[in-house]
């Protein structure tokens, strides 16, 4: 899977996006996620993960939160925090489900996983929404 950064993603906002198709590494996601939700970490490093790849060195850092605040801009270039509330990071690991077991679609097919804050954070099967 590649996360890349668009400064121009789409007329309301800049974009973040997700995308391949490899299932194995969406259910990785979803699982880091799961640890998320349940405190077995603080935060989740997207760019780290294993099967994952940063186009020109995007960093997207998420972790919960009292409030949905979405994605952000961090002081350094290309790198980004998520910040979510456990409900919606629950309904992002359900968003990312047909991505992580129906490889097998005719088309692009994308979906909005936030688009709480002043960057929207898409998953797609192919580089376009």
């Amino acid at each position: 899977m590649k996360l890349e950064y668009f400064a121009d993603g789409n007329l309301d906002c800049p974009l973040i996006l997700l995308y391949g198709v490899e299932p194995e590494c969406i259910k990785l996601l979803q699982v880091e996620l799961n640890k998320l939700i349940q405190g077995q970490i603080s935060q989740l490093f997207i760019h780290d993960l294993p099967g994952f790849i940063s186009v020109n060195n995007c960093q997207l850092f998420v972790s919960a939160g009292k409030r949905d605040i979405g994605v952000r801009n961090l002081a350094a270039a290309n790198q980004f925090e998520c910040i979510l509330q456990v409900e919606t990071l629950q309904q992002v690991i359900e968003l990312l489900d047909p991505f992580a077991t129906n490889p097998e679609n005719d088309g692009v097919r994308f979906q909005y996983l936030d688009d709480s804050g002043p960057i929207a954070w898409l998953i797609s099967r192919a580089r376009s929404w």
